[in-house]
């Protein structure tokens, strides 16, 4: 078969290592793959097999709304020539925005368009209070996007159930294909003072990091002394969860700022805490759960599709809610039970990523 992918340039995080990863099994598998840009993907990123085409654009920038006004006039044209030209059987978008840039494409030359859906943009950009007007737009094309797949591949159930809420109807044609744990470990159990945590992830307001700041500060100022916490990331509010850190008087807290990789950071650590508002799966989370770290996340409809078990939630009611998993974990052994909850959940995201994607794209 042949399959024709299309995203804007390259991104540090999941969804491109992903989106790479599923263009090289399929060219491995003896599949027929063209990927469109603008820039080049990074060496080692795509196999020789993978067959990329620069998408022609007369600016170089690659954001602001001017940038992002003339690219979504382009791209749908473009895409027309570019499947009129390679003639794929299917049409391959990771985002909403990239589905509806292909819904001409698919009209005009009868091609099925499979979305893989990563993330909400519509929930994000809520959280993250994006002008009214701008949301407005933008849920146009997400709605647009949705609708002109012919097969949605979601990541959990409670994100096609928040899409259906959304569009208002019922998606006929659904798959399911969480990002997976890689391998198996056995999980912590203990921690010598002090107990290290990580939080990862972009620092805006969906991930919630003040909430965790918060709960800190409700501990005594003995259990403050047993904990150290790195926060790993970049983002539009790091500046404001540093200054919170400050006046809470935090002194157990580090920002270390964006990194390319946490493996290094996770091997040292004993606990993750993922806080989240919203997710839809996250690759930091899971590869905490690959490196055998207990996972504490907040109970949101996402993580519960994940932890069978309400040890490794807790609410965001208050952040007394966390403060009390933490007193738990450091005065009453909860990090041997918390390594038996979070390795069962691991084990249920263990399997081949690339073989079940592929599959998926072969058979619907």
């Amino acid at each position: 078969m042949k399959f024709l992918f299309t995203y804007y340039t390259h991104k540090p995080g999941g969804l491109c290592k992903r989106l790479y990863r599923l263009q090289n099994a399929l060219a491995a598998s003896g599949h027929e793959v063209v990927f469109y840009s603008l820039d080049k993907p990074p060496p080692s990123s795509l196999n020789d097999k993978v067959f990329w085409q620069r998408i022609p654009f007369f600016i170089n920038q690659r954001k602001g709304l001017v940038f992002w006004i003339l690219f979504s006039l382009w791209l749908p044209i473009y895409l027309c020539f570019a499947v009129f030209r390679f003639k794929p059987d299917k049409l391959i978008a990771f985002n909403p925005y990239y589905s509806s840039a292909l819904s001409l494409s698919s009209w005009i030359f009868k091609k099925p368009i499979t979305l893989f859906l990563r993330s909400l943009v519509f929930e994000i950009d809520r959280i993250n209070g994006k002008p009214g007007w701008l949301r407005s737009l933008v849920n146009i094309s997400e709605r647009h996007g949705i609708l002109s797949a012919e097969t949605i591949i979601f990541m959990t159930s409670s994100m096609k159930d928040r899409v259906e809420e959304f569009l208002d109807k019922p998606i006929l044609q659904a798959e399911f294909l969480p990002n997976e744990v890689s391998a198996i470990k056995e999980f912590k159990s203990t921690f010598k003072v002090p107990l290290q945590i990580l939080i990862a992830g972009v620092i805006d307001d969906r991930k919630n990091i003040p909430y965790v700041l918060q709960a800190l500060a409700l501990l005594s100022e003995d259990d403050r002394n047993k904990i150290r916490v790195t926060i790993a990331g970049d983002g539009s509010k790091l500046k404001e969860n540093k200054k919170i850190s400050k006046n809470l008087n935090l002194i157990n807290v580090d920002f270390l700022g964006w990194q390319e990789g946490i493996g290094n950071h996770l091997q040292g650590s004993d606990l993750f805490i993922h806080p989240s508002l919203h997710e839809g799966l996250s690759n930091a989370l899971v590869e905490a759960l690959s490196f055998g770290i207990p996972v504490l996340a907040s109970e949101i409809p996402e993580h519960k599709d994940i932890f069978q078990n309400q040890e490794n939630l807790f609410s965001l009611t208050s952040p007394e809610y966390l403060a009390i998993k933490l007193r738990w974990i450091l005065n009453n052994n909860g990090l041997s039970q918390l390594g038996i909850t979070s390795k069962e959940a691991a084990q249920n995201l263990f399997f081949d990523w690339e073989e079940r994607a592929v599959n998926l794209l072969i058979d619907n």
